[in-house]
C-alpha cells in the first residue's frame, strides 16, 4: 500500500516528525516510528529512501509497480 502512496506522488506529510496518536496505547508515534515499532524492514527502508531523495524513489516504485508508461501516456497532449 506504502508504494502505491509513493508512486502516487501526492504529499505524505512528514512522515519522520508528525506524530498521531496509537489508538490501541495512547502513545504517539510516526509512520516511520510505527514501521519501525512492527518491524517492518522494507517499509522502513522506503520511508527512510522517500525522506532521502522522494523524487528518484517515486521514479522506482513506479517502475517496480509498472506505472510509468501508464503515467507518461497521461502526460501527452
Amino acid at each position: 500500500m506504502i508504494e502505491w502512496l509513493i508512486a502516487s506522488g501526492r504529499d505524505l506529510g512528514d512522515v519522520k516528525n508528525k506524530k498521531g496518536t496509537d489508538l490501541r496505547n495512547d502513545k504517539d508515534y510516526t509512520a516511520l516510528g510505527i514501521a519501525r515499532k512492527n518491524h517492518r524492514a522494507e517499509v522502513v527502508s522506503l520511508l527512510e529512501r522517500s525522506i532521502a531523495n522522494p523524487m528518484q524513489t517515486r521514479q522506482e516504485v513506479r517502475g517496480k509497480l509498472g506505472v510509468l508508461d501508464e503515467l507518461a501516456a497521461r502526460s501527452l497532449p
